[in-house]
């Protein structure tokens, strides 16, 4: 309410006070929609109205990390408690898809059309083996249906697709770049951010779909440290309290009242007590939960590349086999 009244009122200095600052941030960062009609204008040549949907048409997350500088104590203990936004540390959807769509055109271009078994090493639930057909199926289609493939006959009793639209719009799929990845595996990469990380980047098209790991939080070194010192601050300030509101204590001496510190004790430093405990309890809580996710999601890549491998051994015998043949 008192910040309505002061910051709502166009007759208060703290109105055009805080204006003044949104409209510095909005010039600074780039988010006006002026600057964005230009930007599209500038790339058009004129305002588009509308445009054709690509299956590739995904918002971007580059707010995100434009806004990162301008985050405050309040927002930063939110992420110690309740991890990052995304939750997922990649590869997004639209990675995944473009990832998919490098493998069939690499495929196409190998062998001309693709089968389920090529798709496999890319769906987001691998199958256990390479004859568990049915996970081929599951996971193949969906693929197949996404990217509008159509059938192109049979090869050993395995369909085959093309893909006439990925063909279409090959000079956006066919050059993929893998995206930088700055957790080195480490723990303290696990934990934050680290400032000097070596990002490894490569444009070879991998041979299976890798799933990075969960991170606790994205903060950098400096705002991880300021979230462990405001909570050991905490608890140690509830600490301090609760011993100077005992008998004897500092401020017990100065209230002369002790229904009011009996009160004070009894109930506010309880629930300041526990809500210090419980700045701790939930990052150990999301750090359990964390390690078990990344277990399964470390299962899953390991499948694919066993996967990926099994695949190439069963090509490279099919093509000795057709060279000794002929």
């Amino acid at each position: 309410l008192m910040t309505s009244i002061c910051c709502g009122s166009p007759g208060s200095i703290w109105f055009w006070w805080r204006a003044e600052q949104l409209s510095h941030r909005r010039r600074y960062m780039g988010r006006s929609w002026g600057r964005l009609l230009q930007g599209h204008s500038r790339d058009t040549g004129g305002v588009a109205i509308r445009q054709e949907r690509r299956w590739d048409d995904f918002p971007t997350q580059n707010e995100a990390t434009e806004s990162a500088q301008y985050r405050g104590m309040l927002s930063l203990a939110v992420e110690f408690l309740f991890g990052p936004v995304p939750f997922d540390s990649g590869p997004s959807e639209v990675d995944k898809w473009r990832l998919r769509a490098a493998a069939i055109m690499d495929c196409y271009s190998k062998n001309g059309s693709v089968s389920l078994k090529d798709l496999a090493p890319y769906v987001d639930d691998p199958p256990k083996s390479c004859h568990d057909i049915e996970h081929f199926k599951i996971g193949g289609l969906a693929i197949v249906t996404h990217f509008h493939g159509i059938p192109k006959g049979s090869s050993d009793g395995e369909p085959r697709f093309t893909f006439p639209e990925l063909l279409a719009e090959s000079k956006h799929t066919v050059n993929f770049e893998e995206l930088t990845n700055s957790d080195n595996g480490t723990w303290q990469a696990f934990l934050y951010v680290p400032e000097v990380v070596v990002c490894s980047q490569s444009n070879c098209l991998p041979s299976s779909l890798q799933e990075r790991r969960y991170r606790l939080t994205m903060l950098g070194p400096k705002q991880f440290l300021q979230c462990v010192l405001v909570g050991l601050l905490n608890f140690i300030g509830v600490w301090w309290l609760s011993l100077s509101l005992s008998s004897g204590g500092v401020l017990s001496e100065l209230i002369h009242n002790k229904s009011v510190t009996g009160v004070i004790r009894h109930t506010i430093i309880k629930i300041l007590r526990f809500y210090s405990v419980l700045f701790f309890v939930l990052p150990f809580g999301r750090l359990i939960l964390i390690c078990g996710l990344n277990v399964a999601s470390q299962r899953r890549n390991r499948r694919r590349a066993d996967l990926a491998h099994a695949l190439s051994n069963e090509s490279e015998l099919d093509r000795a086999e057709n060279s000794s043949a002929s």
